[in-house]
């Protein structure tokens, strides 16, 4: 890569005899004259270059052509830099607007969640009511794992994101579901009944969950 040269004034460099070869020729920098200590460096630079490649740093054609690549490449630094840029702004408003649509469901006009086309059905809900009013421990057990089935689904059609009921509860942000808390404990239970054939649910416990769910379920205007 070759670095951009500058003009070096010409008292700084005596030139030899016409007859002399074409190369560096430093011999006859002055030393008469206090240059300022930056210079030094940057001086002894471009002569140690000159002298490994044989180039006189004087020809004018060697400075045009060093400033034509030094330009083209920073043309072409800018251009990556300017490119980045955008890219890694696009990449974030794209993992913004995934993380939005993860834990927020689509919003109607009114600001509220828009529930989709489902298949739920309130006379379905109804029935799931019936069995946790009824006198049979089964028929409870039975009451919770439907309304919890019934909830999740129509999570998935209102637009919360998830692969089951538990990844749905955890993605959902507070503030998006006012009854977070309690579908989780009911939730837990449900989980209790399904992993565990010996666990005893007395009534109250249903009765509780099922109206947990029912909540929810209003909240999100999949039952009236």
């Amino acid at each position: 890569m070759l670095l951009p040269q500058p003009t070096i004034p010409s008292w700084v460099f005596t030139l030899g005899q016409s007859s002399a070869p074409r190369g560096p020729n430093f011999s006859g920098l002055r030393t008469d004259i206090n240059l300022p200590n930056i210079f030094e460096p940057i001086i002894n630079f471009f002569r140690n270059i000159g002298n490994f490649f044989h180039l006189d740093l004087t020809d004018p054609d060697l400075i045009a052509t060093a400033k034509k690549v030094a330009i083209a490449f920073i043309i072409f630094f800018i251009f990556v830099l300017v490119y980045l840029f955008f890219r890694i702004r696009a990449i974030n408003k794209a993992m913004g607007e995934a993380t939005r649509t993860t834990q927020t469901p689509p919003a109607g006009s009114d600001g509220a969640p828009a529930i989709m086309q489902t298949t739920l059905k309130q006379g379905s809900w109804e029935a799931i009511k019936a069995k946790a009013q009824s006198y049979n421990e089964a028929e409870w057990k039975i009451a919770v794992i439907e309304a919890d089935k019934f909830v999740d689904d129509a999570l998935k059609a209102a637009g919360y994101q998830g692969e089951t009921m538990g990844e749905r509860l955890i993605l959902i942000k507070p503030g998006n579901l006012v009854s977070l808390q309690e579908l989780w404990d009911a939730h837990k239970l449900r989980n209790l009944i399904v992993h565990d054939a010996g666990f005893s649910l007395k009534h109250n416990q249903a009765v509780v969950a099922v109206n947990v769910f029912e909540k929810v379920l209003k909240e999100i205007s999949a039952v009236s």
